[in-house]
């Protein structure tokens, strides 16, 4: 290859790693946005006062989050028990109880998590206080994609099931459910962990992942300038 034919393939390059240099500085800027973002959500979510009923309109729950303080009576005897739910301490269940809401409506309550037994046969024993509650926590609503795994669910109680699906449960308590989960914020049985993820990204990740997009086009334009120069030496020192 002659050198006419290196330096013309050395300027495609710098022209290609010109064009990609306002991508990465793009997806920094993209991803100091989303910091912003996820942090202004999390200062709301600490300034919102509790509603004191299920919201009328779906809308209402933006970022799928709504504090509510509900008075309600659970169901003693039929809950579930919501499996291959992941904590730090392992993998366990999520408790869902069923409430009844002074409006009448019903609505399915996670109680939070517990930890399940090695042996898959034998299910943790919870006991759901009697008495109307107030249930405090954040209502999200229930993915109509998701569906039970299990064709058929064991006999008698609690059950276990692979996915909350308001309609199968709903036909399976012969009770209309509202289309909201709500997850409690307030412990009302000792001993389950209501340490829900807020965010799956928090600000913190997002300002990591800027730092590098900004990092690799620092390291770009460095290495665009020096390969510059280099260019601008070798056509001046060739001779005419």
């Amino acid at each position: 290859m002659s050198k006419a034919q290196s330096r013309r393939r050395f300027k495609w390059m710098l022209a290609g790693a010109v064009l990609l240099l306002p991508g990465l500085v793009s997806l920094g800027l993209w991803q100091l946005e989303r910091a912003e973002q996820k942090r202004i959500l999390l200062q709301s979510w600490a300034e919102l006062h509790p509603h004191t009923r299920l919201p009328v309109d779906r809308r209402e729950l933006e970022a799928r989050f709504y504090p509510v303080v509900l008075k309600a009576t659970l169901d003693q005897q039929r809950y579930f028990l919501l499996d291959n739910r992941q904590r730090p301490a392992g993998v366990g269940y999520e408790v869902i109880a069923l409430a009844s809401l002074e409006s009448g409506e019903r609505l399915l309550v996670n109680m939070g998590w517990l930890a399940g037994s090695a042996d898959r046969a034998v299910l943790p024993e919870v006991a759901i206080p009697d008495g109307q509650q107030a249930l405090q926590g954040g209502l999200k609503l229930i993915d109509p994609g998701l569906v039970l795994v299990d064709t058929e669910l064991a006999a008698g109680w609690p059950k276990v099931i692979q996915s909350l699906a308001a309609d199968k449960l709903s036909a399976l308590l012969g009770a209309t459910l509202s289309p909201y989960e709500l997850r409690l914020q307030q412990p009302i049985i000792a001993g389950l962990d209501l340490n829900w993820p807020l965010l799956r990204m928090r600000p913190e990740k997002h300002l990591g992942y800027a730092f590098q997009w900004f990092a690799m086009a620092a390291a770009l334009a460095g290495l665009l300038i020096w390969s510059w120069r280099r260019l601008r030496k070798e056509e001046a020192d060739e001779p005419i």
